[in-house]
């Protein structure tokens, strides 16, 4: 290991531990004066500090005693530590990352950790979006909106984005070029909608410097600037498969025509159109594919209001989602189980919701509210609520929002998709986008099980999920999985993430016929009855 090497490291490894110290609120001497060392050890140069560890005259600088000695003498050997070791023993060393906020102390990340199981920065932002911390003791709703402000700017230091931040992203620097007269458009990761974006590319025909060494802006004539969106959106299945039935249609040299639209180029092509974010396989030209839009939704379900973890009231959500052209929306707060992260309701406040939705109901000829829960999937794949329940909703979301490390989820779910008061399952994976992995099941299973049952597959729209994942909903689909696009909002303007689940669906090439929200009220309300 180099001196460079060693002196990071050890610095680091110092800052951590104390972390882990104050978390478990150790001996405060000791902590401080493992903190107290860590400036000393800074101001010696990479090699002094290595060779006074090696001789053991560092234990001869004031300040510095037999414990920090043998600590530093066991990283060198190691790159690690017995005090490192002993202090962090059944934590999850994710918690660091939570370190990186301000106005987050050891004792707060504890109390999110040991009431919430937050650990990593993702977990946290969603919680947070959630409204999770506003009646968690030591927070509030002041410092849940700091957190907010403080993880955005974590994540400006990231190397990925998620979709939705990369868009944010970008729109400036493209609106910027538009304005300028160019023909600006993103492409690449970005162009094509995928959920995590490494780089944020765009296609203009001006030149623009950007700061950000993430951003890359590529260059082209105005004469070829959709063929080369269109090129620069698509995979090499679907580019190949396009420009194969161009060359069957009798077009010579495509490339150098000054094509209006990217959408005359599949004109020319005598095939579908396909937007951007829909070029990920082969066009099938059997399969006459007609891409959806927000347009096309007939209402929402997964929405949550201020009787759980929403910000909005109920009325105030069905005025909103009225306002999108919705006949319907489903509510569904969180049940009983998740009553203390999510405020979740017990039998006798659910009871009292649905005397508010019949009166709200009542008030309305053309719109209508659903009464429906978002129930925990308990650990034996059970739902929240007993039968006698369960049997007065118009649907039920099924969720897992705990114990995820267990060993047979795959069982875990099947129990609740064979549950005939299962209307469709939620956030099926449980990723949260670069915060946490999806939990592991017999996705084969779960989908045939589903189609079997006629139980929907929701498409969870929230950007820090977009699960299920596109690329297995295309095959799913195929088979004849119905699905849901759904928003999860906790707010009016989480009605807004439905377009993230419109472009998942075009990704997965799904058919409107089975995306259950597409259809008029009354077929989705058969369709709920008939599956129970």
């Amino acid at each position: 290991m180099s001196s460079l090497v060693l002196k990071d490291g050890l610095l680091k490894h110092l800052e951590d531990l104390v972390f882990f110290l104050e978390y478990q609120e150790a001996n405060p001497f000791k902590i401080r004066a493992f903190q107290n060392a860590i400036p000393l050890l800074e101001g010696l140069s990479n090699a002094n500090l290595t060779e006074k560890i090696a001789d053991g005259s560092l234990i001869e600088m004031k300040g510095i005693g037999k414990g920090i000695l043998a600590l530093a003498k066991d990283y060198l050997r190691r790159q690690s530590s017995e005090e490192f070791e002993t202090a962090t023993k059944d934590l999850p060393l994710e918690l660091l990352e939570l370190k990186q906020i301000r106005g987050l102390s050891a004792k707060k990340i504890r109390t999110l950790y040991e009431e919430l199981g937050i650990k990593t920065l993702g977990e946290l932002e969603y919680a947070c979006q959630e409204n999770r911390l506003l009646k968690l003791k030591g927070f509030g709703t002041k410092i849940q909106v700091a957190l907010l402000d403080e993880i955005e700017k974590a994540k400006e230091r990231r190397t990925k984005f998620l979709l939705s931040d990369a868009i944010e992203t970008a729109r400036p620097i493209v609106d910027k070029l538009l304005k300028g007269g160019a023909m600006a458009a993103a492409v690449g990761e970005l162009g094509s909608r995928l959920e995590i974006v490494s780089k944020i590319k765009i296609l203009s025909t001006e030149a623009l410097k950007s700061s950000s060494p993430n951003i890359q802006i590529e260059i082209v004539e105005p004469q070829n600037f959709y063929w080369e969106f269109v090129r620069r959106t698509s995979s090499t299945e679907h580019w190949n498969s396009l420009t194969k039935f161009l060359e069957q249609s009798g077009i010579k040299q495509p490339e150098k025509i000054k094509w209006a639209a990217d959408s005359e180029i599949y004109s020319a092509a005598k095939v579908a159109y396909y937007p951007a974010e829909a070029r990920e396989y082969s066009i099938a030209p059997k399969i006459k594919f007609e891409a959806i839009s927000e347009k096309n939704l007939t209402g929402v379900f997964h929405l949550h209001t201020s009787e759980s973890d929403g910000i909005n009231t109920l009325e105030e959500m069905a005025a909103a989602a009225q306002s999108k052209g919705w006949s319907y929306m489903g509510l569904s707060d969180h049940s009983q189980t998740s009553f203390f992260y999510a405020n979740g309701l017990k039998v006798a406040r659910l009871e009292e919701q649905w005397k508010e939705v019949d009166a709200l109901n009542k008030k309305q000829k053309t719109f209508k509210i659903l009464k429906g829960v978002e129930s925990d999937i308990l650990k034996d794949g059970s739902l929240d609520y007993p039968t006698s329940v369960l049997k007065k909703l118009d649907f039920v979301i099924g969720s897992i929002h705990s114990r995820y490390g267990m060993t047979d989820m795959t069982q875990r779910l099947l129990a609740a998709i064979e549950n005939p008061f299962t209307s469709m399952i939620g956030h099926i994976s449980g990723r949260l986008l670069l915060a946490r992995d999806p939990y592991e099941f017999d996705t084969k299973r779960i989908v045939d099980a589903a189609i079997a049952n006629k139980r929907v597959i929701e498409i969870n729209s929230h950007p820090q999920r977009l699960d299920m994942d596109w690329r297995i909903l295309h095959d799913a689909c195929a088979r004849g999985l119905y699905v849901s696009i759904n928003p999860d909002a906790h707010s009016v303007a989480g009605f807004d993430d439905t377009r993230f689940g419109v472009w998942l669906a075009n990704k997965a090439l799904i058919p409107h016929e089975q995306i259950i929200n597409t259809w008029p009220l009354e077929k989705i309300e058969s369709f709920l009855e008939k599956q129970r």
